[in-house]
């Protein structure tokens, strides 16, 4: 069956498709690893400054044309998706780009911008003209996160109270992910609060705008459904990913490093009148497999370009991941006050890949 989509993706590194060759990474891995397993969708073209990584886009993917000014391969090849893999501060001028270049469905690594006024200003060209937009926050589309919720929403730990997460990295590079995991299981983020993990961290005044650089940092986070949450995001030695969440009947923790866990009331090992959390089968508290496919990005741009249909990774969500972001950083800024969000009048703008 011959493709029905053309695509070409905007920065040809890791994400775009280099990691596809990792053995140890669950595939798909990359936009590349999607798009060459679906029927519907052709990749014309690849685009990147880099001479070495186009070719070796190239020969990865045996892309005939490759590009070093992406506007260029816009305007000769036309593509009806596009996948933006490039470094976020070049993300918001691509958009606009590839929107006015009759772009119908693009793809976004996260974080979609740097700003909330980069950010808006994508919203606002998506909505505009029409145009299919997601985020890479690829655990919406993971059955364990999936699962995850399920089990919250079945009672299975009784009344949510807290969520704890520990991630390795910066705030906005790394923090995004899991601040898009949490609104995830627990929905609006209302205030969050903050201390940077560096004592110099700068929040310097430029021109009337506040730049800052992306660090990394511990806070607290209230959500709308009275849940509370924790963060301790902070470069290590180690890579680390993890959610502990906690209930009045039960836990649930689940990671990169961590499956799927349920843990439920029974008896303690060190005392015959306590009761302490054991792992149990999660099964029963679960609904049947759905038969259907599980959704994935490219199935979701597709929904998008043929019905309509919105993306659980829409362009907003990814918007309400980087508003909470840059709330810490406001924070920051406020030496540990608590801020409001929706952030207003934000002009916030923090140098991040």
């Amino acid at each position: 069956m011959a493709a029905r989509y053309t695509s070409a993706v905007i920065g040809c590194g890791r994400t775009a498709g280099l990691l596809e060759a990792d053995p140890l990474r669950r595939k798909p891995a990359t936009h590349m690893g999607h798009y060459r397993r679906s029927r519907k969708v052709r990749v014309v073209a690849g685009a990147d400054v880099d001479g070495e990584r186009r070719d070796a886009f190239r020969r990865q993917w045996r892309v005939k044309n490759v590009y070093r000014d992406y506007r260029e391969m816009l305007e000769h090849e036309h593509p009806d998706i596009v996948s933006l893999t490039a470094y976020a501060p070049e993300r918001s001028r691509m958009f606009k780009h590839c929107v006015e270049a009759g772009v119908k469905a693009i793809w976004v690594e996260k974080a979609i911008a740097t700003s909330l006024r980069e950010a808006r200003s994508m919203v606002r060209l998506a909505n505009k003209h029409g145009v299919t937009a997601l985020v890479n926050h690829p655990r919406r589309w993971s059955p364990k996160y999936i699962q995850a919720r399920e089990l919250i929403e079945s009672g299975a730990i009784g009344e949510p109270e807290a969520i704890v997460s520990t991630f390795s990295g910066n705030l906005i590079h790394t923090g995004t992910h899991a601040f898009d995991v949490m609104r995830f299981l627990f929905g609006e983020v209302t205030a969050v609060r903050g201390e940077p993990d560096r004592s110099d961290a700068s929040h310097e005044a430029l021109h009337g705008r506040v730049v800052a650089e992306d660090i990394g940092g511990s806070g607290t986070l209230r959500f709308a459904n009275g849940v509370v949450g924790t963060i301790n995001g902070r470069a290590k030695r180690y890579f680390a990913f993890e959610f502990e969440v906690v209930g009045s009947e039960g836990a649930i923790r689940v990671g990169n490093s961590t499956p799927l866990t349920l843990l439920r009331p029974g008896p303690a090992a060190y005392a015959t009148d306590f009761e302490d959390l054991v792992a149990v089968d999660s099964t029963a508290f679960l609904r049947k497999p759905a038969r259907k496919r599980m959704p994935t990005p490219v199935s979701e741009l597709l929904a998008g370009l043929e019905r309509g249909a919105t993306s659980v990774n829409s362009l907003d969500e990814g918007y309400k991941a980087l508003e909470i972001a840059l709330g810490f950083h406001e924070s920051f800024a406020r030496e540990g006050d608590w801020v409001e969000l929706p952030l207003v009048g934000s002009r916030l703008k923090i140098d991040s890949r």
